[in-house]
Formats: structure tokens, C-alpha cells, sequence
């Protein structure tokens, strides 16, 4: 039976989007309505002007349950997540990319699969062709991320497919017993989370999504990506 009493806290960390993030946002809180979350948006040191546009397109949505962070200096995704995950108020947080590559449906429908089973340590949103999913994204984002998750998996020895989709949720005291061992305030922030999420035996269940792939990533996929291994394999050497 669907736990109706779990809280949630969804973070969505960003960088310049005030393009995107207004209509994504209208999205989720229309098809959110009816489930105990919080959305926290934190703009990770966004110029001044990217954040006011921001800020003034989506003054409309923030209520109760909607609330808008800023700092001044760019710290990386990793560092907004952790800034909003230490503003939160559920017991079940986690984080959603804000580029709106994930339907609002999806989001929902994970929201559910957690309140439906609650002894999962940590969801994981996965871009995977099954179940009559759809993934849609360019051949080159496909062949770089399978490069990093066999790396990873290889390294750490994870059965995962998907270590880099932009939605994991997870118990906010499994994160809290484990977040100082995180080395990463950027792009990897999130997978050295599950690594250690899956080291210390944590229950983590991985769920296939709809994925849309959308223009002006922030991501570039040779350096970033080099980058990313890097910090991965040092991360291995310093557990």
C-alpha cells in the first residue's frame, strides 16, 4: 500500500537557466500536485542578470512547497545539491536535473515507486532502452556515457547502467552517514554517492525512464569527461 506520510525533497540544481527551468517547473508542479514534495531550486552562482530573468519568470510558481536558493560564486552541481539537501525538510531527498530532459511523468512515477516501497536506500532514475522506454539522445552522449559507467562499474566493481541520469532520490539519513566521504562538488558528485551508497550495502534499485535529450548542455564531451574519469579513479585511491 502507498505510503501517503513520506515527504520528499527534490533539489534542482542550476546554471543559467532561465530559458529552460519556467516551463519544466510549471510542469512538475502541476503534475506534483497531489504528492508531499518540495521542490528546492538552487542557482549555483549564476551572473546576476541570468538569475534575476530566472527568478522573475518563475515568481509565479514559488509557494510553500517551491523555493528559490542563490549564491553568489559557481561551486558546481554537486555543491548546489548538497546546499539544498541541507535546506530540505523530507526524509526521502534527492536531485533533478532542471533542463527538463526528464518528463514530469517520470518524476511522479518514481515519487510513487518510493512511497509504494519505501525500503529502497536510493532510487536511481536509468536511460535505458526497455520496457518500451524511450531514450533519445545523440549517438556521441550515448557512446561517452557508456565509456564512464563501464569504467566506472569496472573500477568499483557496480552492476549499474546508468550511473549519470540527472534523478536520484535516497534517505536523507543514509546520505547524511555517508556525504563527508564525498570528495567531488561537480559533476561526479552524484556517482561517488552511489559508490558509496553500493560499498556500504545500501539497498539501491534502478528504475528505466523516458529520456529526452535537450540542446545547450553544460557538459562538454571530451574534456568534462576526462576530467570526470580522473576524479573517479583518484576517488577509487582514496577509499
Amino acid at each position: 500500500m502507498r505510503d501517503t506520510k513520506i515527504k520528499f525533497s527534490i533539489v534542482m540544481p542550476c546554471y543559467k537557466e532561465e530559458n529552460r527551468l519556467p516551463a519544466y517547473l510549471k510542469e512538475l508542479k502541476e503534475t506534483l500536485k497531489e504528492i508531499p514534495v518540495e521542490l528546492i531550486i538552487v542557482d549555483d552562482g549564476s551572473p546576476i542578470e541570468s538569475f534575476n530573468r530566472l527568478r522573475d519568470k518563475i515568481s509565479g510558481e514559488l509557494s510553500g512547497s517551491i523555493f528559490l536558493h542563490r549564491y553568489e560564486r559557481n561551486q558546481g552541481k554537486g555543491f548546489a545539491i548538497s546546499h539544498g539537501i541541507h535546506q530540505a525538510n523530507g526524509e526521502i531527498v534527492g536531485f533533478l536535473d532542471s533542463d527538463g530532459a526528464i518528463p514530469a511523468y517520470e518524476v511522479k512515477n518514481l515519487l510513487n515507486i518510493y512511497s509504494d516501497n519505501n525500503s529502497f536506500d536510493m532510487l536511481l532514475a536509468s536511460r535505458i532502452k526497455m520496457l518500451g522506454k524511450n531514450v533519445d539522445r545523440s549517438f556521441m552522449r550515448h557512446l561517452s556515457g557508456r565509456v564512464f559507467v563501464t569504467f566506472i562499474s569496472t573500477l568499483f566493481n557496480i552492476p549499474v547502467y546508468d550511473s549519470q541520469c540527472g534523478f536520484k532520490l535516497f534517505k536523507k539519513n543514509s546520505y547524511e552517514s555517508l556525504k563527508n566521504k564525498i570528495t567531488d562538488t561537480r559533476w561526479v558528485w552524484d556517482t561517488q554517492l552511489l559508490i558509496l551508497f553500493f560499498l556500504n550495502k545500501k539497498k539501491i534499485h534502478e528504475v528505466p525512464i523516458d529520456w529526452s535529450g535537450v540542446a545547450d548542455s553544460k557538459v562538454n564531451m571530451l574534456s568534462d569527461s576526462l576530467k570526470m574519469l580522473l576524479k573517479m579513479y583518484n576517488f577509487k585511491k582514496g577509499l
